[in-house]
């Protein structure tokens, strides 16, 4: 019987370890996460990335944009080559105040209406551009939303998060329909109190980090 059990150990230790490996062998990358998938058509894909962002305060529209010159990696940071993110988010400077308002304590069940959205409305509209170094890229565009929160020793941590729906594919994924939902943000050593001195701040460009997940039908899988 012992040894029964030790087989059926070792087996099972074998299919966990097949299990993790799928998950991190396609395109030789390791951001597929499909136990995080639902039926047997959708895939998941999940990464970070570090670039650095500005403001555009004197655009008009006022923007916040990514350099694309940071590389996409795999949550544990290993370099996906040749990759890179771009995006865009128009915003209006003089909103930052909203920013740092937060949304009140939201009216008992938590399964049922009234929702109070108070200081989340406010959302901008951005759109993403993920380029994976192969030819193969995803496009997206959705609401975001941006949040400040002012810290004891004079900082502030800066948070955007956002979803989007893909609306552009090549390469591995051309024809791809889905959706990403992604959190960025960046840490702020000192936070100026006036609107003009952040608005400075902000237009001198800052390094954010974003983790981005999304799912997704590839063509082959459509009706």
């Amino acid at each position: 019987m012992s040894h029964i059990s030790h087989s059926s150990s070792v087996v099972q230790a074998l299919d966990n370890i097949r299990g993790a490996l799928e998950n991190l062998n396609v395109a030789g990358t390791g951001i597929y996460f499909q136990q995080l998938a639902n039926g047997p058509f959708e895939q998941v894909l999940v990464f970070n990335s570090d670039d650095q962002i500005f403001l555009n305060a004197n655009a008009n529209p006022p923007f916040f944009h990514s350099t694309g010159q940071g590389i996409l990696t795999d949550l544990y940071g290993k370099a996906l080559p040749g990759s890179k993110g771009l995006s865009s988010l128009p915003v209006d400077p003089s909103e930052l105040d909203d920013a740092t308002q937060w949304p009140p304590k939201q009216p008992e069940p938590f399964n049922a209406p009234p929702v109070n959205n108070e200081h989340t409305t406010r959302i901008g509209f951005a759109k993403n551009f993920i380029s994976f170094g192969d030819g193969s890229s995803l496009g997206t565009v959705g609401a975001s939303l941006a949040k400040i929160l002012r810290l004891k020793n004079g900082g502030a941590q800066f948070w955007e998060s956002s979803v989007q729906a893909v609306c552009e594919s090549s390469g591995r994924y051309e024809g791809a329909r889905g959706m990403l939902v992604f959190g960025g943000s960046a840490y702020f050593p000192v936070w100026p109190d006036s609107s003009a001195d952040q608005i400075k701040l902000l237009s001198a460009g800052f390094p954010a980090r974003l983790v981005r997940c999304f799912k997704l039908v590839l063509r082959p899988d459509q009706k």
